[in-house]
């Protein structure tokens, strides 16, 4: 099994770092309609150690809804979700 250290010393490894990601894309796919109607957009950037990095724009930037976020954290409770604007 390959292993990804990052530099702070966390590993975790390839097959899950890809696991990650692909909840995380079905997970922003299941949203679509809702960012579309809403003029916004959400996009993974990166899987890093336990983090999911995501780019959020449109009218999703300063939105309190949080709704990207809860969505993920609600299927993956152990992730740090990150969003840029």
């Amino acid at each position: 099994m390959l292993r990804v250290t990052s530099f702070t010393g966390g590993e975790i490894a390839l097959e899950e770092k890809e696991n990650i990601a692909e909840k995380v894309r079905t997970i922003l796919d299941h949203l679509q309609c809702v960012l579309d109607s809403h003029e916004g957009c959400a996009e993974l950037i990166e899987v890093k150690d336990n983090k999911v990095i995501l780019y959020c724009g449109g009218k999703c930037t300063g939105c309190d809804n949080r709704c990207v976020e809860s969505s993920i954290k609600d299927e993956l409770p152990d992730v740090e979700v990150i969003l840029r604007m």
